[in-house]
């Protein structure tokens, strides 16, 4: 499973972004590397994205604000 910073900008660490993932503390997100964005505006909307891409419409995860 590949990891992400809780502080980067990508669709694992994104609301909209419909991928498996979970904390492995509270700087890392370990994730699966596709998932479905939700994001109403973004052009990857219904579809499948790599947890590592990015868009405009990017919208921090409300999970990582929990912890």
């Amino acid at each position: 499973m590949p990891t992400v910073g809780v502080n980067s900008n990508v669709c694992a660490t994104c609301q909209y972004w419909m991928g498996a993932r979970q904390f492995t503390s509270k700087k890392v997100i370990h994730f699966d590397e596709m998932g479905i964005c939700m994001a109403s505006r973004s052009s990857y909307r219904g579809k499948e994205t790599r947890g590592m891409q990015h868009c405009g419409q990017w919208m921090k995860w409300l999970n990582i604000e929990q912890v």
